[in-house]
């Protein structure tokens, strides 16, 4: 059978070969309405390849994405709201404070998983989102340029000028979230000093890695363990450290919307992947953390108990964003 799967708004056009095999699998035809619109952050591959995976079994149900940044996916969605205009049937972004506030508001479809139960309670508002993954920082840098970092502070060296490379935490919700943190932890004036070292921002973390592995940066925050490893696996001069005062391990969450056009197809694409099937696609396609009781690890990363964390709530994040995006502004010269 071959499979579309179709990414709104993107120039790539994605098909993949199916099994056919497993179609009884999938339920009877007609028992959900045959597609599902799912908003998400993942890396276009990454996303691709959990749609591979979750079709292999329900190769009725097409999956269309839409993939942007944290705060990209925001604007639409709620622009989507006030217009009326119900697009979106699953969304998944890295904002928690902001998921948090929709599920307050009502903007989230109210949706008792089976798949639930086998999630902490820090990895979800119960009835509302859970974690699809965990989100691993870390620092990202060029063996071949500089030598191995140990701490947040050390991207204020004066060899890193000009080859730091990270995301702007106006657009992207790790990075904020992740400004916050690193600014409570070493206080403003890390932030302000880090401003004055000539940043480079991407929007992705794939775009990231390829500066840093091509020497044009040498140095970069917000990049994942995911998309590191697989480079360095390629044989490309890229490394990674999990800093010593603490990392970002952000969850991820997944919710279906509130007037998804096609909420039985949205439960069904949002059970599997919490399920214990969905999750190994996770760490072992995917290669990021689950935080699912009982997953298999992601090969190379260490265990969450492992890693030590960076305190954050996101609920004061929340309430504080707009000034944390103001100040990041003034702080690196965007203003």
């Amino acid at each position: 059978m071959l499979k579309k799967i179709k990414l709104i708004g993107l120039t790539v056009a994605v098909c993949s070969f199916l099994m056919t095999g497993l179609v009884g699998k999938a339920g009877a035809a007609g028992d959900h309405e045959g597609k599902v619109m799912w908003y998400t952050v993942l890396p276009t591959e990454g996303a691709v390849a959990l749609v591979r995976e979750f079709n292999a079994v329900h190769p009725d149900l097409e999956v269309q994405i839409v993939r942007s940044g944290s705060y990209a996916q925001v604007k639409r969605y709620t622009e989507e709201l006030n217009a009326g205009k119900d697009s979106a049937d699953l969304l998944q972004h890295n904002a928690v404070d902001v998921f948090n506030q929709w599920a307050r508001d009502g903007l989230l479809a109210k949706h008792n998983s089976p798949e639930a139960s086998h999630y902490p309670l820090g990895v979800q508002f119960p009835d509302y989102w859970v974690a699809l993954r965990a989100f691993v920082t870390v620092l990202a840098y060029n063996p071949n340029k500089i030598s191995k970092p140990t701490s947040w502070l050390d991207l204020l060296n004066s060899e890193n000028k000009g080859r730091i490379v990270m995301a702007d935490p106006r657009t992207a919700g790790d990075a904020l979230a992740l400004y916050y943190q690193l600014r409570n932890l070493h206080g403003a004036d890390y932030q302000r000093k880090l401003g004055q070292q000539g940043v480079t921002f991407q929007e992705g973390v794939v775009r990231m890695a390829e500066q840093i592995s091509s020497g044009e940066k040498w140095i970069g925050t917000n990049v994942g363990y995911r998309v590191v490893n697989f480079r360095d696996e390629k044989g490309a001069p890229i490394d990674m450290v999990f800093p010593e005062e603490g990392t970002q391990v952000l969850a991820s969450p997944l919710a279906i919307a509130v007037n998804a056009p096609h909420p039985k197809a949205a439960s069904i694409l949002f059970n599997w992947l919490l399920s214990a099937d969905g999750q190994k696609a996770v760490t072992s396609v995917l290669k990021q953390m689950s935080v699912r009781i009982g997953a298999e690890p992601t090969p190379g990363l260490p265990p969450i108990d492992g890693i030590k964390i960076l305190p954050i709530d996101n609920d004061q994040l929340g309430a504080v964003a707009d000034d944390m995006r103001k100040e990041f502004a003034e702080f690196y010269g965007l203003n």
